[in-house]
């Protein structure tokens, strides 16, 4: 099961601040707990299933044309790649400020932006619990649909086991769903936006150099 653990830490540094953490942390405040954990990780796994399709289709297509070096250098390019872009967000990240601390302005940075599209749904007033699930997991799904996190795990299916790949996927979007939902808003006072960007950085780079290399 090469990848779990690339997989499982990749996504969990990924995940921290980023929108579908806040979709999660707003939702359990506005619907609760057990609904937020039920709504983001059916989304969430379903997404990371289709990512790693993606990524066993791309590893499988130059196999057959005896190319597997080329799908492993370009994954090393993609991490190496998310890896720099992470480093620059750090660099350009305001003083260390908050986790997903924004400007005043309504519906502006990731957690404002999530507590405004909770609130546009909650509008829509549904007594089906069933309903009201599939909604809220509709937009988290909608709201991870090409974002950083997806790309690693195609990626990561690519060029490792996609099997190791989906249940380390799955395990870091259920570990930092769980954080968001028992957190609140405590995570977000103590733990700055520039630090875990520069973690994930350094986090991406070390794969891609791995992946380049033949280590995992």
């Amino acid at each position: 099961l090469r990848g779990i653990w690339e997989a499982l830490s990749a996504i969990f540094v990924s995940e921290l601040g980023d929108k579908t953490f806040f979709l999660t942390m707003v939702l359990a405040f506005r619907r609760g707990r057990v609904m937020a954990l039920l709504a983001s990780q059916s989304a969430l796994w379903l997404m990371t299933a289709v990512s790693c399709c993606i990524g066993v289709v791309l590893r499988s297509f130059p196999s057959s044309l005896g190319a597997q070096p080329v799908i492993n250098a370009t994954a090393a390019a993609l991490m190496l790649l998310f890896g720099v872009q992470s480093l620059r967000e750090a660099r350009d990240a305001s003083g260390g400020g908050a986790l997903g601390e924004a400007p005043a302005e309504e519906c502006r940075g990731e957690k404002d932006e999530a507590e405004c599209e909770i609130d546009s749904e909650l509008t829509k007033v549904d007594a089906n619990r069933f309903l009201e699930w599939l909604r809220f997991a509709v937009l988290i799904f909608l709201a991870e649909w090409g974002d950083r996190s997806m790309f690693v795990t195609v990626t990561l299916a690519a060029s490792r086991s996609p099997v190791g790949t989906f249940l380390g996927g799955c395990a870091g979007h259920f570990a930092a769903a769980t954080l968001a939902v028992l957190s609140g808003g405590l995570l977000e006072k103590y733990i700055s936006d520039r630090l875990v960007r520069i973690l994930g950085g350094v986090l991406f780079i070390c794969f891609g150099v791995t992946t380049l290399l033949g280590v995992y």
